[in-house]
């Protein structure tokens, strides 16, 4: 009892020490604000999603830096470019500024209303609470599009450099400052509005200028050494220092009593601002007429400056009473229960209708609509509409008096949602008629093509995965080779082992090869003019990932929602994408549809006059073994130590669904990349075919397939067994050359040094 009388004592003694600080102002007010900005943000998880999305994209996605530098064509380039690739750049900044007004509009509608089941907020966070509904719904987009125009400014030309970064971080302030100051004047000519104390938020817009900087350095991958410092460095500088002078003394002096003094400096720092922000435009357009990239970003900012301006005085545009930090009671009823206004059904109805729009038609033509208007575009847009259909699932039971709904989107697609058909697609049951021959076979005949009299070299190219960049490089540089020997480098190339991008520079290599041999033969002549390389970047140069990004946002998604059958997943609309840029670049009817036809009609180990081609490789990854999965023209004996699989085996007693593989679905099958194109499911048959079908209820997968980079991401180690394989049955290594094509900084070993343990050594 004494005991339990001690603790108790303690205890009380304790509370009575803590109470007096618990309670006191300077704690109460940020652990109160802190409780309320958690239920902020909770409130508008779908806008600050899309928010954090849209800038997370632009700065930590490996592939947006080559989008971006595709987004900007030379005017001496405009004759060679498609021209549905001139306006991307158009529709990308068109398309961020529907993502920063949804994304503002969203925060607002969920921000200004006074739902019938909210309380007022705690006395201590009150002031924090109107802070975080006038101003976060404009200052959260304004942060957005400042960090993606001035990270964007990096990519936006002929080599990354963050020549302009600083430049553009250092006129935000200036800029929305000047903006606002002048357009203010006007509204008050017109409306007769009142002087505000300032017209902008000149702390945050600050820190979100030096958060823009910040992230544009960080998504740099390496800067150029050495580099002078230039007029946009030293404008940059000045305008800092300059906005730092300015902004310090007005901050410290804007809750001063004397009324005409505050009036006085807020005149002076008006023209200072003016003057600042007129000497950045100059240096900006100087910069935008060198490079026309950076126009751009130059347009984002000066749009984002105009936006915040119409959006923090649109009450006063518009005639609307009220605070806009203070929520109001919802607008007069529309429809049933949800008590809506004619902006927001408007709104709604644009929403709804755009996703239906979008959906259909990246479920149809996903590669049109997607060239036409772009990866970027795509993202952004879809962005802004998916988040304030998720906004929607908030505002509208709330205002019926519900809890919120919006985990139920969520829950929809991971327990319910439905999930497309992944399986290769065109491939079937029958098995060729003629069988493929092995792989020492295949080069015994192989070495009879090559010229007569004196050793030759015999190439062994392997091409290691790294996404389109991989593939634009890997064909360029097989490309050159051969536009530098006439055709001849390609000749003693034996084998071909590809990975990823590298598969697909490699298929379109060779099917580029095929139609100069064609010409060849019309024309000896042709077979020497250079060319090569400049059609094979005319071709692989493209915006590939546009419809996949159509079909993630809108196609799969609303696939998932109302369980509708979809042709074209995400993997089927990158492989037809390729398949299409051949065909345009390559017009003659002989050689249109390459990349539809099957892999072992296209790559063939012999042609139709007996004459051995190489061997070809694609490397793949299967999921559930972990096994790597090759896709060859030869009998694929290769790696049998390392336990990998031939994906066009002759049937045995199981088979398999992979006879007539398409070329486009032979390369995706190697480069189906996580988030870019899902995992291919390869069926089996369980029981004898009939007249080549399996019953659909004995037909089961088999393995699925991702990107060959999972196993091994050079190429490297299926070469390497198959030059063991034929140094075996005699192939001497005097005249024998590796070529690795890679695209990182660290090499692959080709041949092992003496003493080191290969692969297969380990497994076994």
């Amino acid at each position: 009892m004494d005991y339990r009388n001690c603790v108790n004592e303690s205890w009380n003694a304790i509370k009575a020490a803590v109470d007096p600080w618990y309670h006191h102002q300077a704690v109460q007010v940020p652990l109160w604000s802190l409780v309320y900005i958690v239920r902020y943000a909770w409130r508008n998880v779908y806008p600050l999603t899309a928010l954090a999305a849209g800038v997370v994209f632009v700065v930590g996605v490996g592939q947006t830096p080559e989008i971006l530098a595709n987004l900007v064509v030379e005017p001496q380039e405009l004759k060679k470019v498609d021209a549905t690739q001139i306006p991307h750049a158009v529709f990308f900044i068109l398309a961020l500024m529907v993502w920063a007004l949804s994304t503002w509009y969203a925060m607002r509608l969920l921000s200004s209303t006074r739902f019938p089941a909210d309380h007022p907020p705690h006395p201590h966070a009150a002031a924090s609470v109107h802070w975080l509904n006038e101003e976060l719904p404009r200052l959260g987009p304004l942060a957005g599009v400042a960090t993606i125009a001035c990270t964007a400014s990096i990519f936006l030309a002929e080599d990354p450099t963050a020549r302009w970064m600083p430049l553009l971080a250092a006129g935000i302030v200036p800029l929305t400052w000047s903006v606002a100051s002048a357009a203010d004047r006007v509204l008050r000519r017109w409306k007769g509005t009142h002087e505000r104390l300032y017209p902008v938020q000149l702390i945050p817009i600050a820190l979100i200028a030096l958060g823009a900087a910040a992230a544009g350095w960080s998504s740099l991958p390496a800067l150029r050494e050495n580099e002078p410092w230039l007029r946009e460095h030293w404008t940059a500088l000045f305008l800092a220092v300059a906005t730092l002078l300015l902004v310090l003394p007005w901050w410290l002096g804007r809750t001063g009593t004397n009324e005409n003094r505050k009036r006085t400096f807020r005149r002076v720092v008006d023209l200072a601002m003016l003057a600042l922000a007129a000497l950045w435009l100059v240096v900006a357009l100087a910069g935008a007429a060198e490079h026309r990239g950076f126009g751009v970003s130059m347009t984002i900012l000066m749009l984002a400056a105009m936006g915040l301006w119409a959006t923090s005085r649109r009450r006063e545009l518009l005639g609307m009473p009220g605070d806009p930090g203070t929520p109001h009671s919802a607008e007069k009823p529309m429809v049933g229960p949800f008590r809506i206004g004619l902006p927001t059904a408007f709104a709604l109805g644009i929403t709804f209708g755009f996703l239906v729009l979008f959906a259909v038609g990246f479920a149809k033509a996903p590669i049109i609509l997607g060239n036409w208007m772009g990866t970027l575009a795509i993202v952004f847009v879809g962005l802004a509409l998916w988040s304030f259909f998720g906004a929607l699932w908030i505002y509208l039971p709330k205002l019926a008096g519900w809890p919120a709904l919006g985990a139920v989107p969520i829950l929809w697609l991971v327990v319910i949602g439905h999930s497309p058909d992944h399986s290769l697609r065109d491939a079937s049951y029958r098995q060729a008629a003629t069988p493929r021959p092995t792989l020492e076979e295949h080069f015994v005949q192989w070495q009879k093509t090559l010229p007569a009299g004196e050793a030759r070299p015999i190439f062994f190219v392997a091409a290691a995965g790294g996404g389109l960049r991989a593939a634009f490089w890997t064909a360029n540089v097989l490309a050159t080779a051969d536009d530098a020997t006439c055709g001849e480098f390609g000749r003693h190339v034996y084998a071909y082992s590809g990975v990823s991008g590298g598969s697909l520079g490699i298929a379109a290599y060779l099917a580029q090869r095929q139609v100069w041999e064609a010409k060849k033969l019309k024309d000896p002549k042709v077979h020497c003019v250079r060319g090569r390389k400049e059609e094979i970047t005319r071709m692989l140069g493209r915006d590939f990932l546009a419809p996949v990004a159509g079909s993630i946002m809108f196609a799969e998604l609303a696939s998932r929602f109302v369980h509708a059958p979809l042709d074209n997943d995400r993997g089927t609309a990158l492989a037809k994408s390729w398949s299409r840029a051949w065909d345009e670049e390559f017009r003659p009817a002989e050689a249109t549809g390459r990349f539809d036809r099957g892999f072992l009609e296209v790559f063939a180990a012999f042609s139709a006059d007996g004459r051995a081609g190489p061997a070809v490789f694609l490397n793949a990854t299967g999921v559930d073994s972990g096994r790597q999965v090759i896709v060859s023209n030869v009998a694929n004996r290769v790696g049998a130590a390392l336990g990998s699989v031939d994906l066009l085996r002759e049937e045995r007693k199981v088979a398999l669904k992979t006879a007539g593989l398409p070329v486009r679905e032979a390369v995706l099958n190697s480069a189906r990349f996580t988030y870019v194109s899902p995992a291919g499911a390869v069926y089996k048959c369980n029981v004898d075919l009939v007249d080549g079908r399996c019953p659909d209820d004995r037909e089961a997968i088999w393995e699925r397939l991702v990107d060959g980079g999972y196993f091994e991401n050079s190429g490297v180690a299926t070469l390497s067994d198959v030059i063991q394989g034929l140094m075996a049955s005699g192939m001497r290594k005097d005249n024998v050359f590796v070529i690795v094509i890679d695209n990182s900084s660290e090499p692959v070993l080709a041949c092992r040094p003496r003493g080191m343990i290969s692969m297969s050594e380990v497994r076994a």
